[in-house]
């Protein structure tokens, strides 16, 4: 009766992969470190600063002076 049971739950959980999970978890530190340094360099450079800058004009002067001034 156990091998009935663990074959049912290998059938519907699929084979263990117990090593795979340290492997699994410095590719995802790799990664975000990654992405965080390409975030980083973006929102230091001046073109996002101008951006920034632009964009809090703007709505300053919608709240300001209303819908459609452009």
């Amino acid at each position: 009766m156990k091998k009935l049971i663990e074959r049912l739950k290998s059938f519907f959980h699929g084979p263990r992969d117990a090593g795979l999970a340290l492997s699994e978890y410095a590719i995802g530190i790799v990664v975000v470190v990654a992405f965080g340094t390409v975030v980083f360099g973006v929102i230091k450079s001046e073109a996002f600063r101008g951006l920034v800058t632009d964009l809090l004009g703007w709505v300053f002067n919608l709240i300001m002076h209303g819908v459609g001034a452009g």
